[in-house]
């Protein structure tokens, strides 16, 4: 999971249920309307949709 590196409590959290983590500084970006979803968003890829939750997932409430 691609998390802002000062977002340590989210870090934590995505590590604790199982995700490996990787801290991207992107901070500064901010300031112009977005942050990591926003910026790639529009990112094309190849192959098939799949699904990367485990059978029973439950989202937190």
């Amino acid at each position: 999971m691609i998390c802002e590196a000062q977002e340590k409590p989210l870090q934590d959290l995505l590590d604790k249920l199982g995700f490996e983590v990787f801290p991207v500084p992107f901070r500064d970006v901010f300031e112009y309307g977005g942050s990591l979803h926003c910026a790639t968003w529009d990112v094309n890829r190849e192959g098939t949709a799949e699904d990367y939750f485990a059978a029973g997932y439950q989202p937190l409430a």
